[in-house]
Parts: C-alpha cells; structure tokens; sequence
C-alpha cells in the first residue's frame, strides 16, 4: 500500500501540473502584450492594468492601442491562416484567409501588420528594423518599455516566451509614442538593375530625412502585390512626419502594371528616381551578375565546379548563346535585352505619371560626380541641404566615388570572370541599342553619353 505521504507528494505535484496547463493555457497569453520594467526585473503587467497611449497630430490616422485580437490566437489556440477580417472585424473560422494565401488586413492603414499576421519574416526584420532605428530613438522606446538596449550591439533583449508579433506591438506603439510611423513611401528608385541602384540607396539613405525600407528591395508593386498594402507598409523604416520614406525596387521599371497600381495606392506627390547606364554595359553586367547568383545560389558541388572552370571565353560563348537568336540577331524578347530598352518603359510610365516627377540618374554622371548629382537630388526632392564635397572621395580600388562614412555593398559576389566580348558582338549591340536611344534621349529630354556609340 502506498502511505499517507506518498499520496500527499503526488497530489502536490499533480497540483503544480494543473497550475502550470492552467497558467499556460489561460492566463500567461493575456499578459504578453506590454512589457514593463520593475526594479532589475521584468515583469508583464495583464491587459487590464493596460492603458492606451493617446497620440496626437494629424499624421497620426489611428490612436495607439493595445488590440485583443493579438491575445486570440494563443488563447485560443487558433493559427493565425484561421483568422480574418470581415467588415474590420476579426472572426475565427475554417475558412483560410485570401484563400490561402498571404492574410490581408480589412484596414489598409493599419499600423500593426507585424503584430497581427503570423510573417515568416517577422523575426528576422524585428532584428533589422532595431539596427536601422537611431541608436537614441531606440534606446528612448526601450526605456519606455523596460527592455535592455545595448547601444553598441543595436539589439534589445527581450523576455523569455514572447511572441515575435507582440514583439513588432510593443515597438511599434512605443515609436509611435515618439512620433514615429511606417509610412508609405513618397521616393521610389525604379531601376534599373545593375545601374548604381544600390550605391544610390546607400548614399541617399544617409541624408537625415531619408528613411530606407527594412529591405534593401521590396518587390510589392511588381512581384508581391497580392499580399496586400498592409504588408508592403510593414516594410518601411520608422520615420517622422518631417521626414520621407524612400523605396527602391529595379523591378518597378520593367513591369507594365506597377505604373497603374502605384498611381491607385500611392500618394499623389510621390516622386521617382531612375538610375540608368549605357545599355550595352548594363547588359554585360546583369548576365555575369544573374549568372554568378545562379551558380551561388546553388551551392552545389558541380556547380562550383563548374564555376572554377569557367574563363572569359567561355563566359563570351554563354553570354551569345543568351542574347541572340540562332539567325545571330539581338533577341529582344530575352530579359536582358527588354531591361536594357529604356524608351519601351518610359514610354509606359509617362502615360500615367508627368516628366517632372522623375529624376534620371546616369551612372556615368554620378561616377563623375557624385557629389553634384546628389545635389540635384536634394533639390528634386525638397530636401534640406545636407551633402558638402568633403564628404566624398574617390576609392582607386572600386574605380569609383564614395562617401567617406563608407562605400556602398558590392550586388555582385564577383568570383566569374567578365566575358571577352569580340568587337562585332559589342558592334552588333550598339546598332540595336542606338535608335532606342535616341528615343529615351527624346523622351526624358537628356543628353547621355552612350546614346550614338
């Protein structure tokens, strides 16, 4: 027989056990919303003790609040691909949102994205958005919120069991307490790849009322347009009423329906800048560049084998092989081709947008003069003065200008060699590329120095 103190023991333990499922299961949910620093330790204070952070300014469309439609998935135990929105209400059903696919919010200003939808890259941008965020700002929200900031590092600890989306609330209320939004963007840089689109980024982003996206490229109006406007916000940087958010997308430029989508979600005053290079040099250079990531994506040991034996020769055989067609012409219905065919695109973007609301950016202009054009661009946009020329040099191992807070990332790994082109395939392309030219010439009503080659 078991004694009276064995049974006392078990049904201790026993005890704990439904503590512990009942904690979990009911009460422990309700209290991952809002973190509150006691002492030197955290403590989570439940919903009720919560109160809401009343913002003022008309920038602002929606008072912050502490939402309960956070608190339903893991009260419930309901995967967030069961949960919509009908009529701006959230209702938990069977039925899977959009069909399946990405869910799409019934407020397209909504603020809580992050905090709201189960984002396989939630995680992963929470991390990006601290290091983008200003180290004061972000100590300021971390403060707010009784979480530990390491200013040296850019990372905050958080506590132990809380969810990434209540992560995204609690950041995103406290930047708003501060003043700051993910707003959409009213700068976007259009293309076209592999025309100095990253280096533009990188240098445009430092002036101080420029807000990059978390992302160095977003793709919505182009490739992720089904996921809704509620999702291509949650990609913006955090920024200010007096400050702009830019956003870059080499895509945009080359699709026939991003034109038409932005003119319809965008605001009226945004405005676009184009980086555009001798077509015959961008071609070059995006066929060693998709070729490289082709193999690099890969990883796979015939391919880096095949990628240790690859020469300029062989590289100049492909790079035919590509480009035209077996009568030996330029095929213009290849990708690299119809990117290169500036006028074609033009042409489609200023059916729904006037000529002054783009500023073309020539790579070899900027590679002569970074500084000026960046100047232009202050103008352009409205910006305050910020750049002077002491804050640019010229680097002798890029063979081109930069910033002295540093030059922009390489887009290309590099480890292919450039293909030996002959004379009469370099020839070949200048005669197809020359009248088209001439028309993007006439269109933008510029002056480039690659148009008669």
């Amino acid at each position: 027989m078991m004694s009276s103190g064995n049974l006392k023991i078990k049904g201790f333990i026993l005890a704990l056990c439904m503590a512990s499922f009942i904690l979990d299961r009911f009460l422990i949910p309700s209290q991952l919303v809002e973190m509150k620093g006691v002492g030197n330790g955290m403590v989570v204070p439940p919903v009720s003790r919560l109160k809401p952070e009343k913002v003022t300014g008309s920038h602002f469309p929606y008072e912050s609040k502490i939402s309960s439609d956070l608190l339903i998935p893991a009260l419930y135990r309901v995967p967030y691909k069961d949960i919509r929105y009908k009529d701006g209400k959230l209702v938990i059903g069977d039925k899977k949102v959009t069909d399946g696919r990405w869910p799409i919010l019934a407020n397209p200003n909504d603020q809580r994205y992050l905090a709201k939808v189960n984002d396989s890259q939630a995680a992963q941008m929470l991390g990006m958005v601290v290091k983008l965020i200003p180290p004061d700002i972000m100590s300021s929200v971390a403060h707010q919120k009784g979480l530990k900031y390491d200013k040296r590092k850019s990372t905050v600890t958080w506590p132990s069991r809380v969810a990434v989306q209540t992560k995204w609330d609690v950041l995103i209320s406290g930047m708003q307490h501060l003043g700051y939004e993910q707003r959409l963007p009213t700068i976007i840089c259009l293309g076209v790849k592999k025309s100095g689109t990253t280096a533009f980024l990188h240098d445009l982003a430092r002036h101080p009322q420029i807000v990059r996206t978390i992302w160095d490229e977003v793709h919505y109006f182009s490739l992720n347009y089904d996921k809704g406007i509620g999702y291509y916000r949650s990609r913006m940087g955090f920024s200010t009423i007096s400050q702009a958010q830019l956003e870059k997308s080499p895509s945009y430029f080359v699709t026939k329906e991003v034109p038409g989508r932005i003119l319809k979600d965008l605001p009226t005053d945004v405005k676009f800048v184009l980086c555009v290079r001798d077509p015959v040099e961008r071609i070059i250079s995006d066929f060693r560049h998709e070729y490289e990531l082709k193999l690099h994506r890969g990883r796979a040991v015939v391919d880096m084998i095949r990628a240790s034996r690859e020469t300029p020769a062989s590289q100049a055989m492909h790079f035919v092989e590509t480009i035209f067609n077996s009568t030996g012409d330029v095929d213009p219905s290849t990708g690299f081709v119809d990117e290169s065919t500036y006028s074609k695109h033009m042409k489609n973007w200023l059916k729904s947008f006037p000529r002054d609301r783009f500023y073309v950016l020539s790579h070899e202009r900027v590679n002569e003069d970074l500084f000026g054009e960046l100047k232009n661009i202050e103008e352009f946009l409205g910006l305050e003065p910020f750049y002077e020329r002491s804050m640019f040099y010229y680097d002798e191992e890029r063979k081109a200008p930069c910033m002295s807070a540093g030059c922009p990332p390489k887009s290309t790994p590099g480890f292919l060699p450039k293909a030996d082109l002959s004379q009469d395939i370099i020839q070949k392309l200048r005669e197809y590329f020359r009248p088209l030219n001439q028309e993007f010439e006439e269109l933008t009503q510029m002056n480039f120095s690659w148009t008669n080659l």
